[in-house]
């Protein structure tokens, strides 16, 4: 009772108040809003693609027996590539 007895002395620091706090809740809504929509939007991108081929360190190395040699570029080796359309 007697903190909202000094909230009526003095209204202006009042309304200042509930206006950051109303203006921290819309932000964190409208951060809730848009990071939601970024979760759609990456699934509808994730179904929408296929992914050919990653990176990887597998064709710099080739192992034969206890020798290991590293490739300073890739071999010369032909590469299949099996595309499939959806």
């Amino acid at each position: 009772m007697r903190a909202i007895v000094q909230m009526v002395r003095q209204p202006w620091k009042s309304l200042s108040g509930l206006v950051l706090c109303a203006l921290a809740a819309a932000i964190l809504v409208i951060g809730g809003g848009q990071y939601y929509a970024t979760t759609l939007t990456r699934a509808n991108l994730d179904d929408r693609y296929d992914t050919l081929a990653l990176p990887s360190e597998q064709y710099l190395y080739e192992q034969k027996g206890s020798s290991v040699t590293r490739f300073s570029s890739l071999p010369k080796k032909p590469v299949i590539l099996i595309c499939t359309s959806a």
